[in-house]
């Protein structure tokens, strides 16, 4: 991966899924494979959460909230889960 350039895609997570009631666990692969397009192509991306159930609304705000958290201590993280595993490929 490169330096971003000023092209930017707009992921729509309903649409990716594809689905009109819920979006599955499977269609996180979806959107996976569109968030590492964008990255190879250097894009800035934004993921919408549109037009998605309030059910599954709630529960994408919870994985996010918990990612930002992940993310902002991916170190201490990433060792706890080592000390845990007991190795240094967690």
């Amino acid at each position: 991966m490169g330096i971003l350039t000023e092209e930017w895609t707009k992921i729509i997570i309903a649409e990716t899924a594809g689905a009109d009631c819920c979006v599955a666990a499977c269609d996180g692969q979806k959107v996976h494979d569109r968030i590492v397009v964008a990255l190879c192509e250097n894009k800035e991306m934004e993921l919408s959460f549109t037009d998605i159930p309030e059910e599954d609304e709630i529960i994408l705000k919870r994985v996010i909230d918990r990612a930002k958290t992940y993310f902002e201590n991916a170190n201490s993280c990433r060792k706890a889960l080592s000390d845990v595993l007991g190795g240094e490929d967690a």
